[in-house]
This record gives structure tokens, sequence and C-alpha cells, in this order.
């Protein structure tokens, strides 16, 4: 039987109907899907723990907007308009205006992986820190890195694998267009 601040969490979805706002990019919304609550399930499913399983949860949603907001920044710098930033349970998505440049499409998609690779960098630095200051990770900290280290290394390479809608079957066509740049 679901607990009770599981089903207190999923009344204050459904009373914000599919998505809770969370903040603003620019102007644009950023959401979170009902179905992210999904991820808590299995957060606390995992960790069997109320507080460990909230910061499984709160590194993975992170995870997946700084994914977003990394194709954000670069839309921005290519002057693209924001749309939207969403988070379901299982990926993202930033709605953007179209660009007709190639160099800017495979720019965008890289944005993302390049974000989750900079947490990526500094969930090392912070582990690393942690535990040569304290000698160990608090276990409610174990979920925190556990999400922004291997699961986001292991979503990183999943997210470039060249298969459409993945980031990587644009991202890679980046490379041809670097190597023809530099040749001239």
């Amino acid at each position: 039987m679901p607990s009770l601040p599981f089903l207190l969490i999923v009344g204050a979805f459904l009373k914000f109907r599919t998505e809770l706002s969370i903040g603003k990019f620019d102007s644009a919304p950023i959401t979170i899907h009902w179905s992210a609550l999904l991820a808590l399930l299995c957060s606390w499913a995992v960790t069997k723990s109320f507080v460990a399983g909230i910061v499984g949860f709160v590194a993975y949603v992170a995870m997946l907007l700084a994914h977003e907001l990394g194709h954000a920044v670069v839309a921005r710098a290519y002057h693209l308009k924001i749309i939207s930033i969403q988070t379901f349970w299982m990926h993202g998505l930033c709605v953007h205006q179209s660009t007709e440049s190639p160099r800017a499409t495979a720019a965008i998609a890289w944005g993302g992986v390049a974000a989750q690779a900079v947490l990526f960098v500094l969930a090392l630095i912070l582990a690393n820190a942690t535990a040569m200051t304290i000698g160990t990770i608090p276990a409610a900290l174990s979920p925190l890195f556990f999400v922004w280290i291997p699961i986001n290394l292991l979503t990183i390479f999943y997210n470039l694998l060249p298969i459409p809608p993945l980031d990587g079957a644009v991202a890679w066509k980046m490379l041809p267009m670097l190597w023809r740049t530099s040749a001239k």
C-alpha cells in the first residue's frame, strides 16, 4: 500500500492536472509531468528510506532538468526562442523555435549531454570532497551520487546513440561539419 507522503504528493500533482510548473527559463515554463512520480516510487523502492528516496528523486529530476537546460542555453545562444522545458518519467523535452541551420541543430543536441557532463564532473568532485572530509558518504546522500555519477554517465552514453529521437542522431552530424571547416 502506498505511503501517506506519496499519496499527498500524488494528490498535489493531480490538483495541478498533469504537470507542475516549477519555474521559468526566459519566459518559457519549466514543468514536471505527473509521470515523474514513478521515479519517486522507484527511488523509494530501491532505497527503502523516505529521505533517501526523496534525495534520489530530486537528483534524478535535477539531472533531467540539467540536460534540458543545456539544450535551452545553446538554443538561446543561437537566438532561438525557448517555448517550454518539460520533464517526464524517463526523459525531458526542450521545445524551442526551429532553425534551418544544421550546425545549430547539432550544437543544441550536444548542449544536453554537455550539461550532464558538467553535472557528472561536479558530482565526482563533490563525492570525493565529501568522502575526504568526513571519511564516508552519508547514506542519505548516496542516492544523489548514484544518480549523478553512474546513472548520469549511462544516460549520457544512451543519449548519444545515433538513433532517432535521441540526441546522438543529430549531435554526431557536427563532427563532419567541424572536419570540413577545419580542412579549409
